[in-house]
């Protein structure tokens, strides 16, 4: 069962849903891509601990992750987040720029 997943620098804008079927994944990569929002479906991953976005184009991090049951560690740097999100991100997610 796939467990760690990397995609970079491919340009993709959207994660798909289809994402959800993964359900032993641990570990999601979407790095150096033009992402702009999540798909719900990553609430279906129930074994992701490690989530990084790093260099894409979120702007901000949708209520309903941090709920997420599993999730543990979350990189989101270099993205065009604004201050006021930066500082809610950071208050709500407990993670620093």
């Amino acid at each position: 069962a796939l467990e760690f997943l990397t995609i970079k620098n491919t340009g993709l804008e959207e994660i798909p849903m289809e994402i959800s079927h993964l359900v032993n994944l641990q570990e999601l990569t979407v790095i150096e891509n033009r992402v702009h929002k999540l798909p719900v479906g990553i609430m279906d991953l129930t074994d992701l601990k490690r989530l990084n976005l790093d260099n894409n184009q979120i702007t901000f991090l949708p209520d309903w992750l941090k709920n997420h049951p599993s999730l543990k560690a979350m990189s989101l740097d270099q993205n065009p987040l604004s201050e006021e999100e930066k500082e809610r991100i950071e208050r709500e997610f407990h993670l620093w720029f």
